[in-house]
C-alpha cells in the first residue's frame, strides 16, 4: 500500500503535473499518509481501503514483525480492523482522464490475486509503468506469467520489478 506517503511524494515532487491515488489498508499508518500528502491538495487520493481482487471488506492482519508489514484477509481471526476493498477495476473508474501511466503495487501479498485479473483486463492499463514487489513464490509465478503474456523486459529496482504493459 502506500504505507505514510514517501513514494507518493517523490512522484508528486518528481513529475508536477501527475495525480497520485494513494491506498493504504492499514489504520494506523492512515493519518500520517493523510498529513504527510495535504500539502498537495488535490493532485493526490488518499484512500483508506486494500487492493483486492473483489470489491467488498478485508481485515488487516497485524504482523509480529511491524505494522509495515501488515497483510490483508478475507476472514477475521480476531480483533483485525475491518476496511473497504476495491479492485483495480475500481481504482481505475476513479481516474478522472480514465488513464493510468504508473502502477506501483506493494500489497504484502495480495498481488497474488490482483496480478491475475489483469490478464484479462490489459486494454485498461495500455502502455502503463507496471512496478511490483513481489511476497512469495505464487506471486513471482503469476507475474512471471503476466511478463510473458505482454512480451515485456523486465527491470528491477530494489526489491521491485517493473514492466510496461502494451498499447494497443
Amino acid at each position: 500500500g502506500a504505507n505514510v506517503g514517501f513514494s507518493s511524494i517523490y512522484f508528486l515532487n518528481r513529475w508536477p503535473n501527475c495525480r497520485v491515488i494513494a491506498i493504504e489498508a492499514d489504520p494506523i499508518n492512515f493519518p500520517l499518509l493523510v498529513q504527510n500528502l495535504k500539502p498537495y491538495g488535490d493532485r493526490v487520493l488518499p484512500v483508506l481501503g486494500a487492493v483486492a481482487d473483489l470489491n467488498g471488506h478485508v481485515f488487516v492482519e497485524r504482523s509480529s514483525i511491524g505494522h509495515w508489514a501488515s497483510r490483508i484477509s478475507t476472514t477475521n481471526n480476531t480483533s483485525q480492523p475491518c476496511v473497504p476493498a476495491f479492485t483495480l477495476k475500481t481504482i481505475l473508474s476513479w481516474c478522472p482522464l480514465g488513464n493510468v501511466d504508473f502502477i506501483k503495487m506493494d500489497i504484502e501479498g495480495a498481488e497474488t490475486r490482483v496480478i491475475p485479473w489483469m490478464f484479462d483486463h490489459l486494454e485498461s492499463f495500455a502502455g502503463a509503468k507496471f512496478a511490483v514487489e513481489l511476497h512469495n513464490s505464487e506471486a513471482h509465478y503469476q507475474f512471471r506469467k503476466l511478463v510473458e503474456l505482454v512480451d515485456s523486459p523486465v527491470s528491477t529496482f530494489g526489491e521491485y520489478y517493473s514492466i510496461t504493459l502494451p498499447s494497443p
